[in-house]
């Protein structure tokens, strides 16, 4: 997975992220894959796998009104390969939003990765993470 913005004052952290904090590796924007989210599923097994993630702005920048996270790249959305929560045992949808203002400081959200038994190995590049958000200066 990829994440793609509509600012570049906003994105998305993985691998060491905890609430709140300042950590966590960025996840590659607009298509470059230099440091997807990666999730190894056994497809035989119809397995499936949460990944915590994170949002944040930069340094010297907020959210104001609602924040959207959605799959926007996934090419086969029927089957929900991906989807997202705010919690890790909610309701996971290819789409979700908050009104929390979001900071410089991570907020973290949930990825789950699913594979179906009729699915052959492949490394699967089709989704992408859209933000959909106004950023404003936090002064």
């Amino acid at each position: 997975m990829s994440s793609a913005t509509t600012t570049n004052h906003i994105h998305v952290y993985q691998g060491s992220v905890t609430a709140n904090g300042i950590d966590g590796t960025q996840v590659s924007e607009n298509g470059s894959y230099s440091s997807p989210v990666n999730v190894e599923l056994v497809g035989t097994l119809a397995e499936s796998k949460i990944v915590t993630l994170a949002v944040r702005t930069d340094e010297g920048y907020k959210t104001t009104g609602t924040v959207i996270l959605s799959d926007v790249g996934d090419d086969n959305k029927a089957n929900n390969y991906w989807s997202f929560c705010w919690t890790p045992t909610g309701t996971f949808k290819n789409s979700i939003s908050t009104k929390d203002v979001i900071t410089n400081k991570n907020k973290l959200f949930y990825a789950k990765a699913k594979a179906t038994t009729t699915e052959s190995a492949k490394l699967d590049k089709s989704v992408s993470l859209e933000i959909t958000a106004s950023i404003r200066e936090d002064v």
